[in-house]
């Protein structure tokens, strides 16, 4: 039972329905706008801060970007993940390859991703390129094609989650 405005709650119930899983996939492949109806002030304010309880990383450049009204409040853990450049998520397994993903002379995410690298080695520079060399148009490509293999793979949501994160940064984060 609850008391209000019925659109009020309506607004607020399905925003806190939104799962994390929800904004990453959102991020690759457009799929809240229809849910969210223009109602990212409250996604902002009331959703992000709740996802990013913890250590968890989260895009949030696309949805601050889209709010419309600017005196929103933003929770400090969305305005400190507002403030992550694509290197800062690169953590010092991912940091260690970065020399040699820097003399391996790959020229695209495809290309790491059909080589015959060790599996992590992959994975590592996947996200040095990411973060590094791959503009927002390659990297959602990249992402849209291999999305749903990523997921399955035994590390894959990690580093998933790090390119989404790479890809919101770089696709949201000069225009928000």
């Amino acid at each position: 039972m609850a008391i209000g405005k019925e659109s009020d709650l309506l607004d607020y119930m399905g925003i806190t329905g939104i799962s994390s899983k929800d904004i990453f996939d959102d991020i690759v492949f457009d799929l809240l706008d229809s849910k969210l109806r223009n109602r990212y002030n409250l996604l902002v304010e009331k959703q992000l801060p709740q996802l990013l309880r913890g250590n968890m990383v989260l895009p949030v450049h696309k949805y601050l970007k889209k709010t419309k009204n600017e005196d929103i409040i933003i929770d400090d853990k969305v305005r400190k993940m507002a403030e992550y450049s694509p290197e800062d998520l690169l953590n010092k397994n991912i940091r260690k390859d970065k020399e040699s993903y820097l003399e391996s002379g790959f020229s695209s995410l495809e290309e790491i991703f059909n080589s015959d690298l060790p599996n992590t080695k992959k994975l590592n520079y996947l996200v040095l390129r990411a973060a590094l060399h791959a503009d927002d148009k390659e990297l959602k490509s990249f992402l849209k094609t291999y999305y749903r293999e990523f997921e399955k793979h035994i590390h894959g949501p990690t580093i998933l989650r790090k390119m989404v994160c790479i890809l919101d940064i770089k696709a949201y984060k000069n225009s928000a």
